[in-house]
């Protein structure tokens, strides 16, 4: 449920959980072969990886480069990514 978590607002559910953090921003790019991409926003202090499995869509799960999201996020390391997806919805196809 994304209204539980205020915007930009972290929050804990309880102290073994990292702390989630929701936003909106936009796909800076989507690899639809790989599956990943990154999204670019100003309520996070980095750009957040997403993978095709936090996609909230039916069917084919994929983002465009310029779609407009909403996400939450947790503050995990993948790979040089200091934020990982956790819930992505497009809210506006570019």
């Amino acid at each position: 449920m994304i209204a539980a978590v205020a915007k930009g607002k972290p929050r804990r559910r309880d102290a073994r959980q990292p702390v989630e953090v929701e936003g909106r921003g936009r796909v800076k790019f989507f690899n639809p072969d790989k599956g990943w991409g990154g999204i670019m926003s100003p309520d996070v202090p980095a750009d957040v990886w997403v993978s095709f499995g936090v996609i909230d869509a039916p069917g084919y799960r994929t983002l465009d480069e310029g779609d407009e999201v909403e996400f939450r996020c947790v503050k995990q390391q993948q790979d040089s990514w200091q934020y990982v997806a956790t819930w992505v919805r497009r809210t506006h196809a570019r």
